[in-house]
């Protein structure tokens, strides 16, 4: 489907926010399509609509898919494998080349898997997990610090940028509300690379709220409870540095 201006539609289907059924998904995949997407529709490869999808009342047209979101659709073609939608994006939409350094990618592989382990240990101080997960938090550190460029691939968002940003913000955000944890002041590379996503529009447009994301993982966490219900809650977004985060300071 092309509107009259010839520019491609895209439409990406994305879990709806737990608090107003928005297009801000608390989904770390769905942002990341949504990141790229954007990227993409920034420069008029494409025309994207995010469509936000109420898992508890879909809309009929995605029961079609027989699929959870991200779901990307492109002239009739329904994309719900995320290789799969890389590829096909990178191979339809030639314009902006997000591809990834393959370092960069294998460096921030097991990031989340880690994470989730840590989140759903029992309780708020589980060593094996939490050192595991500072061992990646440092890994993607040294990495970044080496490399030199503003993101993980060099000065331009890519692929990697849009996969780890929102996964770095779960850590953040709900290694904080579930575990008391917290990203090691000391990682500055890690927090100067936070400050550069956190600057761009993508980010900005498709990030979800705190509150969201503690809510997303609400069922995963078990026998842990929060001090602060998120639903009573102003939403709020963590893109600021911690007052003790120096991002001048060498990295460790």
């Amino acid at each position: 489907m092309e509107p009259d201006n010839g520019i491609p539609q895209v439409e990406l289907y994305v879990k709806a926010s737990f608090l107003d059924n928005g297009h801000r998904s608390s989904c770390p995949f769905c942002q990341r399509w949504f990141m790229v997407l954007f990227l993409k529709s920034e420069v008029k490869e494409l025309a994207l609509t995010v469509i936000p999808v109420n898992m508890s009342n879909p809309q009929k047209e995605f029961k079609e898919f027989h699929s959870q979101p991200p779901v990307v659709v492109h002239n009739g073609i329904a994309l719900t494998d995320n290789e799969k939608i890389e590829m096909y994006i990178d191979q339809t939409f030639l314009q902006l080349d997000l591809r990834s350094d393959k370092g960069a990618e294998d460096v921030c592989s097991d990031l989340y898997m880690k994470f989730n382990q840590y989140l759903q240990a029992a309780g708020i101080n589980n060593d094996p997990k939490k050192k595991a997960l500072l061992g990646e938090l440092k890994r993607i550190n040294d990495y970044y610090g080496k490399q030199g460029g503003r993101y993980m691939s060099g000065d331009e968002l890519t692929h990697i940028d849009c996969e780890v940003l929102p996964k770095l913000q779960h850590v953040r955000v709900a290694g904080k509300a579930y575990k008391d944890f917290e990203i090691p002041s000391d990682l500055t590379h890690l927090w100067r690379y936070l400050a550069s996503g956190y600057k761009t529009r993508a980010f900005q447009e498709s990030c979800p709220s705190d509150q969201d994301i503690i809510l997303h993982y609400q069922k995963k966490v078990q026998g842990q409870s929060l001090v602060k219900n998120p639903t009573l809650q102003k939403p709020t977004y963590s893109w600021d540095l911690p007052s003790d985060v120096d991002i001048t300071a060498n990295g460790n």
